[in-house]
């Protein structure tokens, strides 16, 4: 899956490097993306998605939500009633890539989110690293968590245009950060 991803990664920083110049907005970054990984994944038997919200759940399409702990969530995602931490929470989640079957929640492969150097707020980072961590743990079950931080804008280098960290089972399991 690595060897894939990469490949994918690398025709996209080198045909579409105008993007990561420019500092495009991040969904025209992970769109474009998209197209990529379909190619370095050519017998993939399911879907490649961008922004993608919904799954199947008692045979019934629904939003993808998934249950928090409120203190593993960053302080922002809290309701507003909540003040002590203590609880859980249910989140919509957005993933700015996935690869999964439309039909089922049983074939959950990839789930991608994408962040660009320029953009430095922490509290995003650590929400989709959040997501990243227990989509590969629990309930969604993924294989496999992505996070993938493109040098874009005034961070752009010609030499290194991106940086990966991968889950499994809720553990980093590669990091070249």
């Amino acid at each position: 899956m690595l060897k894939e991803l990469r490949l994918a990664l690398i025709a996209f920083s080198d045909i579409e490097r105008d993007l990561l110049i420019q500092d495009a907005h991040e969904e025209s970054i992970s769109t474009k993306l998209v197209t990529y990984l379909g190619r370095s994944f050519p017998d993939f038997p399911y879907s490649i998605d961008s922004q993608y919200n919904k799954r199947i759940l008692d045979n019934q399409l629904v939003k993808k939500q998934a249950e928090f702990l409120l203190e593993s969530l960053p302080r922002f995602k809290w309701p507003k009633n909540f003040i002590d931490g203590h609880g859980a929470v249910s989140r919509e989640i957005l993933p700015d890539i996935i690869f999964h079957d439309r039909n089922s929640f049983h074939h959950n492969f990839i789930m991608m989110e994408i962040k660009k150097s320029t953009n430095r707020n922490v509290n995003d980072r650590e929400w989709d690293l959040l997501k990243l961590r227990e989509m590969t743990r629990r309930e969604l079950k993924y294989e496999f968590g992505v996070f993938v931080n493109f040098f874009t804008g005034k961070d752009y280098r010609e030499n290194r245009t991106f940086s990966i960290i991968v889950f499994e089972n809720g553990e980093i399991t590669y990091s070249d950060q």
